[in-house]
């Protein structure tokens, strides 16, 4: 892969140093926006049922919804855990609305200062 030779320019486009809890807010984010389209879509098929006292639409949008929320426990039990110890963030995550909780600095289990930059803590 060819780096561009500006900093400027790889900062841009490619190279963004982010923060652990950066990341993680950024994941929440994609989550969340990957989520809108899915959940909107079955929430029409269960008014769409409920409107016309279809059955076959009201169980259809019983179990999207089902499997949507399914999804999002499982997106989240997986998506937030802590690079060091690799305990699950997930609980944590709920708190913070669109993006994860500012005043959760620390891991909770180890300890690791989420405010470090993911590089760092690769190589640590």
């Amino acid at each position: 892969m060819c780096l561009p030779r500006h900093p400027a320019v790889a900062y841009l486009f490619l190279v963004r140093r982010m923060s652990i809890h950066d990341r993680f807010t950024h994941t929440k984010r994609m989550i969340l926006f990957g989520l809108l389209i899915p959940w909107s879509v079955a929430m029409i098929i269960g008014l769409t049922g409920a409107a016309e006292h279809s059955r076959l639409f009201s169980t259809i949008g019983v179990i999207a919804v089902v499997l949507l929320m399914s999804a999002i426990a499982c997106v989240y039990l997986f998506a937030f855990r802590c690079p060091r110890c690799r305990k699950s963030l997930a609980m944590i995550s709920n708190r913070g609305g669109s993006s994860f909780p500012q005043d959760v600095r620390y891991c909770p289990y180890c300890g690791l200062d989420l405010e470090l930059e993911t590089d760092a803590v690769r190589n640590a």
